[in-house]
Formats: structure tokens, C-alpha cells, sequence
């Protein structure tokens, strides 16, 4: 797409990253994962990296080389060949079982719109890989210290928590307790409509 990835135009250009560039990507991202979910394709590697933005800076989930189509009657793929895996994206049931499904999409958007409100910043930047699952399955999860963007807004605070109030549902240990993707859209819809 003419605009390249996401995740390079926010580390090269964060100085003309907005308050609306940041509510429009993480709508535009859960939109097509919901639109991936009610379709049965777990995409298996949502992150900034495969973002792709056009020449309206509309976001655009890209990188299917990882995606699987469910069946009707399964739940979620079981990986059963060892691959290189994103570990700072995955949710805990993949690093461990393998299991991958929408909740494990989730997790991943969670961490990729961490990604967006912190200018492109590597999420768990303190952490070797090999450390970053056995942190999260103790419980450690991304923080909101380096949320920024160029803004006119005089608060941008509260977008910021409700933002990560969404994450923190993408994040929940129990696949089955995360935020569906069809509720996340509607509350970054909400979010939307409350800071455009």
C-alpha cells in the first residue's frame, strides 16, 4: 500500500502522529479483525509491522503468510509444526499449546494498539524473548507510561484510559473471558464518535 507499514511511519514520523490518527487506526484494525473473526480466518500475526497504510492513511491488516480458515465446527488451530513465533504478540495459550483462535487475535490487537498510542515502541522493551511469555503468564502485562501523540486536544487522557481499559480485556489470562472482537468494535466506536 502507498503509505508502508504502520508501525515504520510511527517510529519515523511520531511527531505527526494525532490524537485522530491513533482512534482511526485502532478502528480501523478491530473492523477488519471482526470482519476476519465472522469470516472464520484467525490471522495469527496482528501486530504494527502488518499494519499497511494507503494513501488516506486508512489502516489495512495485511501479512496473511500465518492466517488459517476455521471450520465451521472447530474453535481454534492447534499448531503442530515448531515455527518462530511472535512472542511479544501472542497470547499465553499459544506460547504454551499452541492454540491459536479470534481470542488469540484479540491479545494480539491489544498489544498492537499498545503499539499505536506508544509511537511504535517495542512492546516488553526491557525483556529478552525468551523472557517475555514466562513474565506475562505471571502477570505482567504492557503499561500506558508512553502513550503520546501530537495533539490540539487539551486532555487527551481519557481516550488513553478507555483505550486501555480495551487492552486490558484483550489481555485477560482465560482465552474464553477476553473481549470478543464484535464488542471491542463497539467500544472503540464509542471512542470514535466521543474524540472526532
Amino acid at each position: 500500500m502507498s503509505g508502508g507499514s504502520l508501525l515504520i511511519y510511527l517510529r519515523e514520523s511520531p511527531d505527526r502522529v494525532t490524537l485522530r490518527d491513533q482512534v482511526h487506526w485502532c478502528f480501523d484494525i478491530i473492523s477488519g479483525l471482526d470482519f476476519l473473526t465472522t469470516h472464520g480466518v484467525i490471522h495469527r500475526d496482528i501486530a504494527a509491522r502488518n499494519i499497511l497504510l494507503n494513501h488516506k492513511h486508512i489502516a489495512k491488516i495485511g501479512d496473511f503468510g500465518m492466517a488459517k480458515v476455521l471450520e465451521d465446527d472447530e474453535e481454534y488451530y492447534r499448531m503442530t509444526s515448531s515455527a518462530k513465533l511472535p512472542v511479544r504478540w501472542i497470547a499465553p495459550e499459544a506460547s504454551k499449546q499452541w492454540i491459536f483462535s479470534p481470542a488469540s487475535d484479540i491479545w494480539a490487537y491489544g498489544v498492537t494498539i499498545w503499539e499505536i498510542c506508544a509511537l511504535g515502541e517495542r512492546p516488553y522493551k526491557d525483556l529478552q524473548n525468551s523472557e517475555v511469555q514466562k513474565q506475562i503468564r505471571k502477570g505482567r502485562r504492557l503499561k500506558p507510561t508512553s502513550f503520546n501523540c501530537n495533539t490540539n486536544h487539551t486532555d487527551v487522557k481519557p481516550f488513553y484510559k478507555g483505550i486501555y481499559a480495551i487492552m486490558e480485556k484483550c489481555w485477560h489470562d482465560e482465552r474464553e473471558k477476553r473481549i470478543k472482537s464484535s464488542e471491542a468494535l463497539k467500544k472503540v466506536d464509542k471512542l470514535f464518535h466521543l474524540y472526532l
